[in-house]
């Protein structure tokens, strides 16, 4: 089987003759009777989006928004222009809302360093010691305690080397009549044990003098017990004393150490006052960013929004009855992309076949217009069109008429 197309188009100010043939498997394309490729082909004439939307009327309605919307736009004469502004203003945003992002991570982080800051100020306040002493008197006591400390332990040292004194003449004492005491074991009228004689009477007289000596050791031996006891007890009130003032200065010196820790931690928290007044700047900082960021990315989106509703007016601009929208307005006034065709402000998918043809006229009018190309125009069910108003431009029609047979005419 073989089939075969040819169309004669004008271009520029050119006769072009299109030729496409298939035989079997062979599909053969000439320009002007001479051999060619599609890809040549599609240099020279363009895009045959155009041409397949102008000439099909119910093709580009039907196509997706973003591909319907993104042919469109690409058809005005300014689109690089229009491109680049438009990427410029998208990557701008971009930017702005990535640092937005980023200074409300940073907020975050010390608004946490900040909850911490504020615990340990309610430690602070709940370890500190409230009642205030007058450091100079603290110190000016522990200094008379200790000085008193000092002459008591001078008269302990004093008291012990007499006691001791005392006690070495009680044992110089009971060694002496420990002595005495051996005279005691022989009578007068018992011999000698070692030379066996009889005791002289001298010895009687030195018994007696012995004896006396004993009983003049034992008193002094009670004098001297009496004045050690004196001294132990003078010693055990000095040990009262002395613990007394020990506990005194330690009282006084931990008195101290309290004022230097609460000096410490006043110190600390001064620092921690002003580590947390520097976090709260920081934030403020912060903040302002953010606001100066979301008045240039509300700048940037309001000069989207204005190129935008440019390109639409621009489409919109050749159009009497019919109204495409590219772009739909969000309730935070940004505009967002979209594509709809109205006609007489009605959607045209409850348009009716005739209003749905005159439409699709008007929007081929658009594409001849900014591609300078006069595409041809296929209408099907001519006999279903009312108020049909021609475009200027080559005119393919079929309709049906009861009991006429099958006809090919043009005018």
């Amino acid at each position: 089987k073989s089939l075969s197309v040819k169309i004669v188009v004008q271009l520029n100010n050119a006769t072009l003759e299109i030729e496409r043939s298939i035989n079997g498997n062979k599909e053969t394309l000439l320009l002007n009777k001479n051999t060619t490729t599609q890809k040549q082909l599609s240099r020279l004439i363009g895009d045959h989006s155009a041409f397949i939307y102008s000439f099909f009327s119910d093709v580009f309605p039907e196509q997706e928004k973003k591909t319907a919307r993104e042919f469109l736009i690409s058809l005005l004469p300014n689109k690089n222009e229009v491109d680049v502004t438009i990427a410029h203003l998208e990557a701008k945003i971009k930017s702005l809302l990535a640092q937005e992002k980023k200074l409300k991570q940073n907020i975050t982080y010390y608004y946490g360093q900040l909850n911490l800051l504020e615990n340990e100020f309610t430690a602070f306040s709940d370890s500190m010691y409230n009642k205030s002493y007058d450091m100079s008197k603290v110190e000016a006591e522990i200094s008379n305690y200790e000085h008193h400390l000092k002459t008591l332990l001078k008269s302990k040292e004093k008291l012990n080397i007499v006691r001791t004194s005392f006690e070495k003449q009680i044992q110089e004492i009971d060694v002496r009549y420990e002595h005495m005491q051996k005279y005691n074991e022989l009578k007068v009228t018992e011999p000698c044990p070692f030379c066996k004689q009889p005791l002289a009477r001298e010895y009687l007289s030195l018994l007696n003098e012995n004896n006396l000596s004993k009983k003049m050791l034992l008193a002094r031996k009670d004098q001297l017990e009496q004045k050690e006891r004196e001294l132990t007890g003078q010693l055990a009130e000095l040990e009262l004393e002395i613990e007394r003032l020990q506990v005194e200065i330690q009282k006084r010196k931990g008195l101290i150490d309290q004022h230097k820790m609460i000096e410490n931690q006043q110190t600390l928290q001064k620092k921690l006052q002003q580590k947390k007044s520097e976090i709260v700047e920081s934030i403020q900082k912060r903040e302002l960013l953010i606001k100066n960021i979301k008045s240039e990315i509300k700048l940037a989106k309001h000069q989207l929004a204005h190129v935008f509703e440019s390109i639409q007016d621009t489409i919109n601009e050749k159009l009497t009855n019919t109204k495409i929208v590219l772009f739909k307005q969000l309730k935070n006034g940004e505009l967002r992309p979209d594509f709809q065709i109205l006609y007489n402000d009605k959607p045209y998918r409850i348009l009716s076949y005739s209003e749905k043809m005159r439409c699709m006229i008007e929007i081929s009018s658009i594409f001849r217009h900014f591609t300078n190309v006069t595409y041809p125009i296929f209408i099907d069910n001519l006999e279903s069109i009312t108020h049909l108003n021609p475009p200027a431009t080559q005119i393919f029609t079929a309709s049906v008429k009861k009991m006429a047979p099958l006809q090919l005419y043009s005018k």
